[in-house]
């Protein structure tokens, strides 16, 4: 039995949804906006989602000056990355492995 293409596919489909950021917090890293000293307003760098402010404020990405401004803190944004990093690692190795017993069974 060989594995169907789309079934190859797929996880890599996958791995292209979660790698892409949709959160805010690259273009006020950008702009610069890495600290209370230099936080800015999502308008100003072009920034449009309020969805997308608050559920980086929620996730812990972004801090508000209460004024209207935001910065990014870069610790908890990079924690992010990695955990996300990791997981993507996580589940492509389990689907390469998963592919591999499929095909030693199928072949031996």
């Amino acid at each position: 039995m060989d594995i169907p293409p789309a079934m190859m596919m797929a996880p890599l489909a996958i791995f292209g949804l979660l790698l892409r950021d949709g959160s805010p917090a690259k273009q006020f890293i950008a702009a610069g906006a890495i600290d209370p000293e230099h936080a800015r307003k999502p308008r100003s760098i072009g920034v449009t989602s309020d969805r997308e402010v608050t559920d980086a404020m929620r996730r812990g990405e972004l801090v508000s000056m209460g004024d209207g401004r935001y910065w990014v803190h870069l610790g908890r944004h990079r924690r992010r990355r990695l955990i996300m990093w990791g997981f993507v690692l996580g589940v492509w190795t389990t689907a390469a492995v998963v592919m591999l017993v499929v095909w030693l069974r199928t072949h031996l």
